[in-house]
C-alpha cells in the first residue's frame, strides 16, 4: 500500500492534471521552487517522509475512496501546510495577509512579494536568494496581472482591502464577489499555463 501511495503521491505533484486541485498543487509547487528554491523531488520526500512517520496512511479508508484521491487531497494539503511554515519562518517581522477563504495560498503571497519588489529595493531580505532573471519574470508576472485586472480587484488582490470591503463597497453579496474573483483568477492562471 505504501509503494501505491508513493506513486499517487508523484503523480500528483508532478502530473498535468486537468482537475482544478492539479492546477493547484501545480501552482503551489511552482511558488516554493520559485520563491523558496525548495526541489520538487524534496518536497515529495518531505512529504512522504511526513506521510509514513505520523502514520497518516491510515487514515486511508478504501470504501470512502480510491488512493490516488486521497493521496492527491493529501499532497495539496500538506504543500499548504509547507508554505505556511515557510511563510511563518520567513516573515517573522512581516504581515502577510491570506486571503478570506485561503483558497489558493500560493497567490496571495506572490502578490505579496511582487507588490514587495515593485516598493522595495531588491536588496531587501525578500529577495536576496533571487536571480537577476527571476526578478525579471516575478516583475513581468506583475505586470501581466496590472493589464489583466482591474485596478479594485487588483488592490484586493495585493490585500490592500478585504473581499469582504470590496463586496460591501461596490454593493454585492461577498460570495458573489469571491466566486467572480476566483473566476477571473482561474481565467489569469490559465491565460499564464497556455502562454507557457
Amino acid at each position: 500500500m505504501l509503494a501505491e501511495a508513493y506513486k499517487n503521491l508523484e503523480w500528483a505533484l508532478f502530473s498535468k492534471g486537468k482537475f482544478e486541485i492539479n492546477g493547484s498543487i501545480k501552482r503551489k509547487v511552482r511558488y516554493l521552487t520559485v520563491l523558496y528554491n525548495i526541489d520538487p523531488e524534496d518536497l515529495l520526500h518531505d512529504i512522504f517522509e511526513t506521510f509514513v512517520s505520523k502514520k497518516h496512511y491510515e487514515k486511508f479508508n478504501p470504501a470512502k475512496g480510491k488512493l490516488s484521491t486521497f493521496m492527491t487531497h493529501y499532497a495539496n494539503l500538506s504543500l499548504l501546510n509547507i508554505i505556511k511554515k515557510h511563510n511563518r519562518l520567513n516573515n517573522k517581522n512581516k504581515k502577510v495577509s491570506f486571503p478570506d477563504d485561503h483558497e489558493d495560498t500560493f497567490s496571495q503571497k506572490w502578490r505579496y512579494s511582487l507588490s514587495h519588489l515593485e516598493r522595495f529595493d531588491f536588496s531587501d531580505g525578500l529577495v536576496e536568494k533571487k536571480s537577476p532573471e527571476q526578478l525579471y519574470l516575478a516583475k513581468e508576472l506583475y505586470e501581466k496581472m496590472v493589464e489583466f485586472f482591474e485596478k479594485d480587484d487588483l488592490e484586493v488582490l495585493q490585500g490592500d482591502r478585504t473581499r469582504s470591503e470590496e463586496a460591501s463597497r461596490i454593493g454585492i453579496d461577498y460570495d458573489t464577489y469571491r466566486k467572480r474573483l476566483y473566476r477571473k483568477r482561474l481565467d489569469f492562471l490559465r491565460g499564464l499555463d497556455s502562454s507557457e
